[in-house]
């Protein structure tokens, strides 16, 4: 039998759906639904055996932030290999083929939410940030301050511009935050019975928006649970308002889970009690497709000046490993090949430190970065200090 990994055609829509039902689906046999927003054909590849489809992969046209820059990424998603496929390389094909695309698009980041680490892990990718979830008491919401001059009203689909036009004045200062096309954006916005869509103004102006929906609860005299999508802010104002929104549902729905940041004001407005971290919180993993790119994208402290000689490994492409020179000054990074190679490192790693995920120090702790001396981990750990990296979407 003949594996062939190809670029998606049009007629491939069943047979991808039904891969996807049996890889995900609780309920196997959902009709496919023509009009659910979805990426680009040609950032989706199918593989095939003699013919037959038996994988698929996805690439999502994404953007991380670090240091204030904006990195183009592919989001990798809905990778399927059928079950009577599985453990015969499929998968490890059609990831390569994934990533050699992302690179040819000139794309130095790949990032992804794992069902297993491992397979990812040969590839190159490793732990880069959190898409975290809370449980929050809906009384205790209500009970926060009212905020004076933010209005709130419904919002919907013919408001997604200005919504990810907030999303992205705000994703500067943040770690690893996502930078979503609007196709990407919308999956959050469809309409529903159950689904509610809230905007925050201030003068006119959008400060906030909301996407939640409702969901059966687990605990007893609960009518229903609430599930928040999509929340952001500008400052604590508008926050308060889209709280007090949630916390207006207290008498049907005790508890609200919802994402929130690593260092989230929210834990500074809340009684102890009243938070419960979720256990649905999901790890992201992130693979350099370019390092040196990947490198020079970033932004890096302005303080923080000097060089580490790495030996660099990639089980994806040898060829790309050795010898390599990381050179930052005045805000600005370099890597280029040669040197010493004193410090070796492998390239998923180096992408859990290049997040801010894991310290230099860190990863020379349990082995993931040998040979560094002391002044080399001083460098490297104050280069990517900073904020924890987080997304607040799952893709």
């Amino acid at each position: 039998m003949t594996l062939n990994i190809r670029p998606y055609a049009s007629d491939d829509v069943g047979a991808v759906h039904r891969l996807a039902q049996r890889a995900f689906s609780p309920t196997p046999g959902d009709e496919f639904d023509p009009d659910r927003p979805s990426m680009g054909d040609d950032r989706r590849l199918v593989a095939e055996w003699d013919g037959r489809v038996v994988g698929h992969l996805g690439a999502w046209q994404l953007g991380h932030w670090f240091g204030g820059q904006r990195l183009a990424t592919a989001g990798i998603t809905n990778v399927t290999v059928e079950p009577e496929s599985r453990g015969r390389g499929v998968g490890g094909a059609l990831l390569r083929a994934g990533l050699d695309a992302a690179h040819d698009r000139g794309e130095p980041l790949a990032s992804l939410f794992p069902l297993t680490r491992h397979v990812y892990r040969r590839k190159g990718f490793e732990l880069a940030g959190v898409w975290p979830q809370a449980q929050v008491t809906t009384a205790a919401l209500a009970a926060l301050p009212a905020p004076d001059g933010v209005e709130v009203h419904p919002g919907g689909a013919d408001d997604l511009d200005e919504m990810l036009a907030l999303e992205r004045s705000l994703a500067p200062s943040e770690a690893g935050m996502l930078d979503r096309p609007a196709e990407f954006a919308a999956r959050n916005l469809r309409p529903g019975i159950h689904d509610a869509v809230v905007l925050a103004r201030r003068d006119g102006e959008l400060v906030g928006h909301l996407v939640y929906a409702h969901e059966r609860s687990s605990q007893d005299h609960a009518f229903f649970g609430l599930r928040v999508k999509e929340l952001v802010g500008r400052d604590a104002d508008a926050l308060l308002a889209l709280y007090h929104v949630l916390g207006s549902s207290a008498s049907g729905a005790p508890s609200v889970t919802l994402p929130v940041g690593p260092e989230d004001p929210l834990e500074l407005w809340l009684p102890e009690q009243a938070w419960t971290a979720s256990a649905v919180s999901w790890r992201w993993m992130c693979r350099l497709v370019d390092p040196a790119a990947a490198i020079a994208g970033r932004g890096w402290p302005d303080h923080v000046r000097g060089r580490a000689e790495l030996d660099l490994l990639d089980p994806l492409w040898p060829d790309r490993g050795g010898p390599w020179t990381l050179e930052i000054e005045g805000g600005q990074g370099q890597l280029r090949r040669g040197g010493s190679g004193g410090a070796r490192i492998e390239v998923g790693p180096l992408a859990s430190w290049f997040t801010g995920w894991a310290s230099a120090t860190r990863l020379a702790r349990y082995g993931k970065l040998t040979g560094a001396d002391e002044p080399t981990l001083a460098f490297l750990d104050a280069a990517a200090a900073g904020p924890a990296p987080w997304v607040r979407s799952f893709f």
